[in-house]
């Protein structure tokens, strides 16, 4: 059986502070099935970039407060998705439920997709694994 991290990742935009001080940013490909921990390791401020392989993979990060958008969309490329649709309020474990229910039905989307339950503003869509 096909599962949600067999076919799909959440990208995020994580910032934080270098040891020196200096700003960072950094995309992240989550593994659906580790969001919600991802999430509460977050809050804790428990997330280390150097063990990351349980949540999912780094994509690209540099020093700086934003990725240029260049980046963004080399991103959105990687991961089959439009990068106009990052940092809009979503539910993404809705939308990924949405797509297997597709796949595994072979129909169209839905056209009008659950609205986020959180109304957190995260940084990450829906994306097939490269």
């Amino acid at each position: 059986m096909i599962t949600a991290d067999d076919v799909s990742r959440i990208i995020m935009l994580l910032k934080g502070v270098m040891d020196h001080g200096g700003p960072f940013w950094c995309y992240v490909a989550l593994k659906p099935s580790q969001f919600e921990a991802f999430k509460a390791a977050e809050a804790a401020g428990a997330i280390d970039l150097y063990k990351f392989d349980d949540f999912g993979e780094i994509v690209v990060s540099a020093e700086g407060e934003m990725p240029p958008y260049i980046v963004t969309e080399e991103v959105a490329r990687m991961y089959g998705t439009d990068p106009r649709t990052f940092f809009r309020d979503i539910d993404p474990l809705a939308e990924i439920a949405e797509r297997m229910r597709v796949l595994g039905h072979g129909q169209e989307p839905d056209p009008n997709p659950p609205s986020p339950s959180s109304g957190s503003r995260w940084a990450d869509r829906f994306g097939k694994k490269s």
